[in-house]
């Protein structure tokens, strides 16, 4: 049987080991009791849970979509598969040259060099006209690329923050940039994060102890821990209101 579109998911049960450079099964992942049962030798299991990816993936006339549970076999499977991205709806965003009475700018951050305050003086920049914001003069727009905020914001989402004036950052999702970050996902020094911290108070006053900035994912990504000096190397540039 063929269908126009497929989607296959590779379940847990199956694993790229980057040290030996070869696909490996977890025999006690694997929900197939035939196959489990009869099959002792891992490589002939894992060769018999190969060849039914294979044919599943050869059903797709037009083409196949893959989730892959394990983010070291996701890593690997990236080189060869293009990853998908949401649809910008750009049908629904009227995207502008030159800034208008309101609009509010669009940074491709995934693609960015050098600071924040560079890309807003930059003259690359697109505009979103956006004439339901009272204040669009407190906002921006920036594409959030990766699967690390997947239950909040699916990859490739054209998403609205509020600029951060100051105030609570915590249970807040934030556009944050810092010397000390580099998210492989975005391709810099900016991160979009869940934030919470933990303060102490002495003599002087209250300080940060540790930020946490921490992933929203369907898959095992770690969280961002700052301390210490890399606490100043910082800072909050917007608040997460919504995908556009």
């Amino acid at each position: 049987m063929f269908l126009n579109y497929t989607g296959v998911i590779i379940g847990p049960e199956l694993d790229y080991d980057f040290i030996t450079k070869k696909l490996v099964v977890y025999k006690d992942l694997y929900k197939d009791k035939n196959g489990k049962n009869s099959i002792k030798d891992d490589e002939i299991l894992l060769d018999y849970i190969i060849n039914i990816y294979k044919t599943i993936f050869l059903r797709g006339i037009e083409g196949t979509y893959v989730y892959v549970c394990n983010p070291n076999l996701r890593k690997y499977l990236s080189q060869y598969i293009p990853l998908f991205e949401a649809d910008e709806r750009k049908s629904t965003l009227e995207f502008l040259n030159s800034q208008g009475v309101n609009t509010i700018p669009y940074y491709d951050i995934s693609v960015a060099a050098g600071s924040f305050s560079d890309m807003q003086a930059a003259e690359e920049v697109k505009y979103i006209n956006m004439p339901e914001l009272s204040n669009p003069d407190d906002y921006f727009a920036c594409k959030v690329v990766g699967d690390s905020m997947n239950k909040v914001i699916p990859n490739g989402s054209i998403c609205l923050f509020r600029k951060y004036f100051g105030g609570s950052r915590n249970g807040l999702i934030t556009l944050v940039e810092g010397r000390e970050i580099w998210d492989s996902e975005m391709g810099s020094n900016y991160t979009i994060k869940e934030y919470t911290s933990k303060k102490t108070t002495d003599e002087d006053g209250w300080k940060h102890e540790e930020i946490i900035l921490k992933p929203l994912s369907t898959f095992d990504y770690d969280s961002i821990v700052l301390r210490d000096e890399l606490v100043m190397n910082f800072r909050v540039l917007g608040i997460f209101e919504k995908v556009l």
